[in-house]
């Protein structure tokens, strides 16, 4: 039984390892008012795997401007980092939607670089002790034409679309956060990339706005 855990665990950690690509997981901040700052910081599984550890900070600029700063790395030398600009729009009960577009650029684990265009669109509730997330993210990716490329380097360009789910749990100022990431997309050999990856770690609210006081009814 421990033969067959170990197994299981190494060839794990080596699938995780020569995957190209995998679903980053940012942060689906929900920023809610001007001067809403967010810093979510955790570690970054794929397929189940800590690799690595990942970092995204939200801020809104104004009551409709929010940007957007993600980066992620791992132990084999895959690093990632997008910005990317949006708007958000936050309702009387709590429901904020947030439309991101922007940049990114990576690299694997054999030496090679990529990029993507993308766009993101989030909804879900903010201002209770668990909050609670969807996020759409479609884009572009393509590889830089380097000589010399290795073999199993991310080759070629095409369209993927990565769905994300987050909840968040805690008071005011900090929540344990997860997020669990997909991906799905034909311009990559399966060979090349994990289908899902997830991030456990904490969000940081540092709006310097008054907490949230609760809802007190009278019922006399």
């Amino acid at each position: 039984m421990k033969k067959a855990t170990y197994f299981f665990a190494t060839m794990l950690i080596f699938l995780s390892s020569c995957a190209v690509y995998y679903p980053q997981p940012v942060d689906i901040p929900l920023i809610s008012e001007k001067g809403d700052l967010r810093i979510d910081a955790g570690g970054l599984l794929v397929s189940g795997v800590l690799v690595g550890g990942n970092a995204t900070v939200s801020y809104g600029i104004t009551n409709v401007l929010a940007a957007q700063m993600y980066t992620s790395f791992d132990a084999v030398g895959r690093g990632y980092v997008q910005f990317a600009p949006g708007l958000f729009n936050s309702f009387e009960n709590d429901r904020v939607i947030e439309f991101y577009s922007g940049y990114g650029l990576g690299t694997d684990s054999w030496g090679g670089s990529y990029q993507l265009a993308f766009s993101q669109f989030n909804i879900g509730k903010v201002g209770t002790r668990l909050e609670h997330g969807f996020g759409l993210k479609g884009g572009y990716i393509f590889a830089q034409d380097e000589p010399y490329r290795h073999k199993n380097s991310l080759q070629g360009n095409g369209w993927l679309i990565e769905p994300s789910v987050m909840l968040r749990y805690g008071n005011e100022r900090v929540k344990f956060s997860t997020r669990i990431n997909f991906l799905w997309t034909e311009s990559i050999p399966r060979e090349n990339y994990m289908p899902f990856s997830m991030s456990v770690g904490v969000n940081i609210n540092l709006n310097t706005r008054t907490p949230r006081t609760p809802k007190i009814t009278d019922f006399d």
